[in-house]
């Protein structure tokens, strides 16, 4: 199950499924909502925050090394959100331990849900920008610096394909 959404308030969502030049966005009904906050507890959900690195207009993809969970699939880089941790401070964190860089955390961008079966992922997605550091993989064999156009061409982990979706779509409308 995927939904896309940004949150507005305390009880609306606002969902960007696909961008539509006639419909920028729709509100999921009352009777969704409530069944997503069921569902969310039924499962053990893990919010993790990913960076849109941007440079030169390219976005950079982290390919997942062998042997680790969800290997050879395509990311966003960034990880896990620590108690008592802001989702900037844990992708600032992530991104000096999993790339050594620095960066400046800059607008957020959504948010996706993805069922694994045994867990649930709210990927938490911000657009960032490289300050310093040699890009340097660990939990990943291969970079990519890939134009918006061309984010459809490697094989995304799939909590991260809402999120490419979105900013795809983002960037069409600007």
């Amino acid at each position: 199950m995927v939904e896309y959404f940004l949150p507005i308030g305390n009880n609306a969502l606002t969902c960007w499924p696909t961008y539509s030049p006639n419909r920028e966005s729709f509100s999921i009904s009352e009777l969704t909502v409530v069944r997503f906050r069921i569902y969310s507890f039924m499962k053990k959900q893990i919010d993790v925050v990913a960076a849109i690195i941007v440079r030169d207009n390219k976005i950079f993809a982290a390919r997942r090394k062998p042997g680790i969970h969800l290997a050879g699939y395509w990311e966003f880089p960034g990880g896990k959100l620590e108690h008592g941790e802001t989702p900037e401070q844990c992708l600032f964190r992530e991104l000096q331990e999993e790339l050594c860089i620095t960066t400046k955390i800059g607008r957020y961008i959504g948010e996706s849900l993805y069922d694994y079966g045994t867990k649930v992922i709210r990927l938490i997605a911000y657009q960032v920008e490289h300050i310093e550091g040699r890009f340097q993989l660990i939990d990943h064999d291969e970079l990519r610096w890939l134009p918006v156009e061309e984010l459809g061409t490697v094989e995304w982990a799939p909590a991260d394909i809402p999120i490419v979706e979105l900013y795809s779509a983002l960037n069409t409308i600007e």
